[in-house]
């Protein structure tokens, strides 16, 4: 028998032990009850993110000692739980190359090092990403349950870690990193597209379209999505538009996927541009849905017979001279693949409805990752614009 004051009676009614006495502020609150297991959690609930919860609960008392157990055998959370375990060993020290590596200690299992259990927004998005990549238990409903949660604490953490980020992109980087989560539900597998188990049509769907909305906001551009799949791209291309610059001289924004050479401008030759996922052209898309003369900065890839899955620019597209314009400058937007961290070798396109050819690109001079809510990078931005 143990005396517990208000602490101790708070930790019971949600299920946890707790290891030391505390003293109360008020003696007449005293009372006896049995002291708890303290060995273990006993997580009750069922849902990923009640039992995630939980645990954090048992981690503020007791540490990487508690272990969690669940009434639920097939609790998405202890199946984590137990995948950190196996994986979150300490390191011994290792000699290489007449180096040597310091041992390190075993990491956290479901707490980022740095963050606390009252603080842990990419504890719970690593928790996320392994219901979506891994997990064989996870629900549809609880991983987007997860994701509401997350979408919710995302704009404080972007604010605190991400100030020079535009202040509509930070108020809305909760529903930027949902919309993002509803359109990750699809990869290329042996060139087909193949739908992961929380695939929801019409939530893929009205991201695709909540998204582009509040681009054309940001903006004041048009946005075009050529083909609906594998969409993330678009929001892990949003970065560039932090800077106003980026589209200060287009009058639309073109998402897509896509693959072959903008050189090759007859879409009846083999290997011509074209939007990967549909194989539809994409100088025919851009004529039709663009009127002639206007500008487009197009996020949508090249992967021409020189294409290096490094992004590095080979040797022999260098040495073609239609990779030089009048000047004598190299055209970086040609040829090569857009990444969503924008610098000199695979930049954005700038594209005019009614020429066959890329006019300029644009890029991130010194650019700063953003890992949170997109895959993404923003920076100083400066537009090229080709002698043709």
């Amino acid at each position: 028998m143990v005396r517990i004051g208000k602490i101790y009676n708070a930790a019971l009614e949600i299920g946890l032990g707790v290891k030391k006495w505390s003293k109360p502020q008020n003696n007449r609150e005293l009372r006896y009850v049995v002291a708890p297991n303290i060995d273990s959690l006993n997580i009750k609930n069922r849902t990923a993110l009640s039992e995630f919860k939980s645990y954090l609960e048992g981690f503020k008392l007791n540490g990487e000692s508690y272990v969690p157990i669940s009434q639920n055998p097939k609790s998405s959370f202890i199946e984590y739980y137990n995948h950190r375990k196996e994986i979150c060993v300490p390191k011994p020290a290792v000699k290489l190359g007449g180096l040597t590596f310091p041992a390190r200690p075993a990491p956290q299992k479901i707490i980022n090092k740095n963050e606390n259990a009252d603080d842990c927004l990419i504890s719970l998005v690593n928790f996320s990403k392994f219901l979506k990549d891994s997990s064989k238990y996870a629900t549809k409903e609880e991983y987007y349950q997860i994701i509401d949660e997350i979408s919710i604490k995302m704009p404080g953490y972007v604010r605190k870690m991400h100030p020079d980020l535009r202040p509509e992109i930070i108020e809305n980087s909760g529903k930027i990193f949902k919309w993002r989560s509803m359109m990750d539900v699809e990869k290329k597998v042996d060139g087909k597209i193949v739908k992961n188990k929380f695939y929801d049509e019409a939530k893929k769907m009205e991201a695709i379209e909540d998204f582009s909305k509040f681009v054309e906001k940001l903006t004041g551009k048009k946005v075009l999505i050529a083909s609906p799949y594998r969409m993330t791209i678009a929001p892990d291309e949003l970065g560039l538009l932090n800077d106003p610059k980026s589209y200060e001289n287009v009058d639309y924004i073109l998402f897509g996927h896509g693959t072959g050479s903008s050189l090759i401008t007859d879409s009846s030759k083999e290997g011509h541009w074209i939007f990967s996922d549909t194989g539809e052209s994409v100088w025919e898309y851009i004529e039709k849905n663009v009127p002639k003369g206007k500008k487009i900065l197009v996020g949508t890839c090249e992967q021409d017979k020189y294409w290096r899955a490094d992004g590095m620019i080979p040797k022999e597209r260098k040495e073609m001279k239609e990779m030089y314009d009048k000047s004598g400058n190299y055209m970086y937007g040609i040829g090569n693949s857009v990444s969503a961290a924008f610098g000199i070798s695979q930049p954005a396109k700038i594209c005019e409805s009614g020429k066959r050819h890329i006019v300029g690109h644009t890029y991130i001079e010194n650019y700063h990752d953003i890992s949170s809510f997109i895959d993404g990078c923003y920076g100083k931005v400066k537009n090229i614009e080709y002698d043709l």
